[in-house]
């Protein structure tokens, strides 16, 4: 059960819910579908507070449950987790990637199966 509030909350806009705008209303249920999809964001987010990154999270793509997606504005990335498998291990790559690439613009990919040979990676964006 959702609360509306006008006051602008710290947290990043969640895309990728079956509920659409219209049907938030304060006291409704949100569709059974988007209460995994907000455990897993609750998730994501909790491993990105754990590692210190969570002020760089501004959206949390939710739609292909083998495929969430996160954008860093101010870093100026997005990076591709793949499914909620590892995450911890996942964020931890990112941040070292984050780290590395500090002023470059681009995607970070750590959805790959890091236990087979998988090495996540940092595609630079060319002007």
């Amino acid at each position: 059960i959702l609360e509306i509030s006008e006051d602008r909350q710290n947290i990043p806009v969640i895309k990728g819910l079956a509920t659409s705008e219209e049907q938030i209303i304060e006291g409704q249920r949100i569709k059974e579908e988007d209460l995994e999809k907000l455990e897993i964001f609750i998730k994501i987010m909790n491993t990105f507070k754990d590692n210190n990154l969570d002020n760089l999270v501004d959206v949390i793509e939710l739609t292909d449950k083998n495929e969430y997606v996160v954008t860093m504005e101010k870093e100026q990335k997005i990076a591709y987790l793949g499914d909620k498998s590892n995450l911890s291990n996942k964020i931890r790559y990112l941040q070292a990637i984050i780290e590395e690439t500090k002023g470059k613009v681009g995607e970070i990919f750590v959805n790959g199966e890091l236990n087979n040979k998988f090495k996540p990676y940092f595609r630079e964006k060319m002007s």
